[in-house]
């Protein structure tokens, strides 16, 4: 926390790889939360920016979160991680996306199946692309 700052800035050649690695570490490994880490892990999701939100956002597609998500207790951190995101997110593509993302109806694990958020997904801009 002491890294990223007041504002939770990182350096550019890293934003992507400190959303992922901060996503992972919040959905816990599915046996418990980490007391004392889950507030700081909050903390600085709360700090992303609309960018940092839109990575964060699209990681269910990402074999390594989907893995996770298979399990109830990184399902419940997720639909927190969508809460604490969802003010973050500010383009058209990523509130579309988040309304599919909330209006569905399987498991988060089979987001990335679901044809309609697919063709999101693809239609996402270039970040989102390139994950």
């Amino acid at each position: 926390m002491n890294l990223v700052g007041k504002h939770g800035q990182v350096p550019a050649r890293v934003n992507s790889t400190y959303v992922r690695q901060l996503v992972y570490v919040f959905l816990t490994n599915g046996h418990g939360t980490a007391l004392s880490a889950d507030p700081i892990y909050r903390e600085l999701i709360g700090k992303f920016d609309p960018s940092q939100a839109e990575i964060a956002l699209r990681l269910f597609a990402e074999s390594k979160i989907a893995s996770r998500l298979q399990h109830d207790l990184p399902r419940t951190k997720w639909a927190e991680l969508i809460d604490l995101i969802a003010p973050k997110l500010t383009g058209r593509s990523d509130l579309r996306l988040l309304d599919a993302v909330r209006g569905f109806t399987g498991t988060p694990d089979q987001l990335k199946l679901d044809s309609g958020i697919k063709q999101q997904l693809n239609l996402g801009g270039p970040r989102a692309k390139a994950h």
